[in-house]
C-alpha cells in the first residue's frame, strides 16, 4: 500500500521564495499557497517559524506543508536584524543597512551570517524545524539585479560576488536556502513523499563549503572549555547523535569527535545553535576569518 503523500505545499506571499524552493525541489509537486501570514515579531528564527506553522494550519489543515524565514545576522549589531530582517527591509530596505554600516571599513567589521530556517507541519500537526547558516559579509552598498530582498548586500565567504551579481549556477553552489532545503528534503521528502522524477540527494556543494569555513579546532576548544562530560553528554543527546558512537575517550576527544561528526554530516549549523542556545554568554564566533 503506497501511503506517501502526491503534493506538499510551500505557503508564502513572496512568490520568489516559492519559484526556488520549486526550483530546488524539482523531483516532488510543489504547490504554492499563495497566503500572507502576519509574523510574530522577534530576533529568534524558532519562535517566529513556529507562530508561522501554528497561523498556516488553520488555512490549510490535514495537508503536509512548509513555511520559511530567513535573514541576516551582521556580527557588530549582535546578530541583527536576524528574524527582523524583513522588517527592516521594509523600513530601510539594503540602501539603509549599508548606509547605516558605512563607519565599519575592516572586512570582519562586516562580517555576517545568512540565515534560512524551514518549518514543515505534517497533517498531523507534528512538525520539525530545520536551520542553515552560512558566513559572509555585508558589501559596501548594493550590487547586483538578479536575486530577492537581502541577495544584493550579502556576500558568501570565499567569494567576491553579492548573491545578486552571481549567475544562477554559481548562486545555487552557495545558496543558503539550497542548504536547509536539503536537509528537508533528506529528512522528511525522501521518507514520506512521492517523486516526479528521479529521487536525488540535493547537491551538498553550498554544505560542503559552508562546513570549510568553519574554524573547527576552535569550535572543539570552546565545546571543551564550556561543557563538562555530562553536560555534553546531553548537549549530544538533544541532537540526537549517540554519544557512545564518538570515539574520544576524554572530553576533548569526545568534544573534537562531536565536531568531526557533525562536519560530515553537514550539521555544524544545528552544532553551533544548541550550544549558542545552552551557553549564550559564550562568544561562538568560530568562523574562520577572510583572508
Amino acid at each position: 500500500m503506497n501511503d506517501k503523500f502526491t503534493s506538499l505545499y510551500f505557503i508564502s506571499g513572496n512568490r520568489n521564495k516559492y519559484e526556488v524552493y520549486d526550483s530546488i525541489l524539482d523531483t516532488i509537486d510543489l504547490k504554492w499557497s499563495e497566503i500572507e501570514i502576519e509574523e510574530t515579531q522577534s530576533l529568534l528564527y524558532d519562535v517566529i517559524i513556529e507562530g508561522k506553522i501554528q497561523k498556516a494550519r488553520s488555512k490549510l489543515p490535514n495537508l503536509p506543508f512548509f513555511v520559511e524565514h530567513s535573514g541576516i545576522n551582521i556580527r557588530k549589531w549582535n546578530s541583527l536584524p536576524g528574524g527582523l530582517t524583513g522588517t527592516f527591509m521594509k523600513c530601510v530596505g539594503n540602501d539603509g543597512i549599508c548606509k547605516m554600516m558605512q563607519s565599519y571599513e575592516l572586512p570582519e567589521e562586516r562580517e555576517a551570517v545568512a540565515t534560512a530556517v524551514l518549518g514543515y507541519c505534517s497533517p498531523d500537526g507534528t512538525f520539525e524545524i530545520f536551520r542553515s547558516d552560512l558566513p559572509g559579509t555585508i558589501s559596501a552598498s548594493p550590487r547586483g539585479e538578479d536575486g530577492f530582498g537581502w541577495d544584493a548586500i550579502f556576500i558568501p565567504d570565499g567569494h567576491d560576488k553579492t548573491y545578486a551579481e552571481m549567475a544562477e549556477e554559481e548562486r545555487e553552489q552557495v545558496s543558503v536556502r539550497r542548504i536547509v532545503a536539503n536537509k528537508l528534503f533528506n529528512t522528511v521528502i525522501r521518507q514520506h513523499f512521492e517523486m516526479t522524477g528521479i529521487p536525488h540527494a540535493l547537491s551538498d556543494g553550498a554544505g560542503a563549503m559552508n562546513d570549510r569555513e568553519y574554524d573547527l579546532a576552535r569550535f572543539r576548544q570552546l565545546i571543551a572549555e564550556h561543557f563538562s562530560n555530562d553536560e555534553l553528554h546531553t548537549l549530544v543527546f538533544d541532537l540526537g547523535i549517540n554519544y557512545e558512537s564518538l570515539k574520544g575517550e576524554a572530553l576533548d576527544g569526545k568534544a573534537r569527535e562531536l565536531v568531526a561528526y557533525c562536519s560530515r554530516t553537514l550539521h555544524l549549523a544545528d552544532l553551533l545553535e544548541a550550544c549558542e542556545h545552552e551557553r549564550p554568554s559564550v562568544d561562538w564566533q568560530v568562523f574562520k576569518s577572510k583572508k
